[in-house]
């Protein structure tokens, strides 16, 4: 399905805008001039395409749920961890449902519970856990299009400060090829298995 008209991503000020420029397969690009009227400026409108290159859509997916596999298999760790059966290590695991505060609670119960070289080895997956969780997040949040040649064009507004004073810039809009795609999703792979026999030896 393509649609023909253009769909604003945002439309409060026109000082504020983007521009899309086409090279080989991955090297799209978006720059933005940032509104200095308002914190949440606008964009010009992008053009709305699903053609989108053969397996871009299947992979987006994979992807998807590779990282539902390492989310669940946080909530197990924690669950081990607590020692407190399914029911409730797993209810307790969803208190801590966003990424970042379920390996905090991880680490915080593995220094209790598991032994030096134990907390050796699970450190550095919950580092990259975390990491992956926000590669994962600027995927599935984002604004996806495809360009005339069908590369996915990925945009997705970054926050800077808080409150008031907060703005949203581009940097983190471009082309994302398939293979990065197909990289992310080995990555989140392997720290699931990692994971996943880690916490078997607990």
């Amino acid at each position: 399905m393509m649609h023909d008209e253009p769909v604003d991503v945002s439309d409060e000020c026109s000082a504020l805008t983007v521009s899309v420029s086409e090279g080989r397969p991955g090297e799209l690009s978006i720059s933005a001039v940032h509104c200095a009227s308002v914190n949440y400026g606008t964009a010009n409108p992008i053009a709305v395409s699903d053609g989108f290159e053969g397996p871009f859509v299947a992979e987006l997916g994979r992807l998807v749920v590779a990282a539902g596999r390492v989310e669940y298999v946080l909530k197990l760790c924690l669950k081990n961890l607590l020692d407190t059966g399914f029911v409730v290590g797993m209810r307790e695991a969803e208190r801590h449902w966003q990424p970042v505060a379920l390996c905090e609670e991880i680490r915080r119960l593995a220094c209790r519970k598991l032994d030096d070289q134990q907390q050796k080895s699970l450190s550095p997956l919950l580092v990259r856990a975390t990491e992956l969780a926000e590669q994962r997040n600027d995927m599935v949040h984002a604004f996806w299009t495809a360009t005339p040649t069908g590369t996915p064009l990925r945009v997705r507004l970054q926050r800077h400060g808080k409150g008031d004073a907060m703005t949203v810039g581009f940097e983190k809009s471009h082309a994302v090829i398939v293979d990065d795609l197909r990289a992310l999703r080995g990555q989140l792979e392997e720290v699931f298995a990692a994971l996943n026999r880690q916490r078997r030896t607990w």
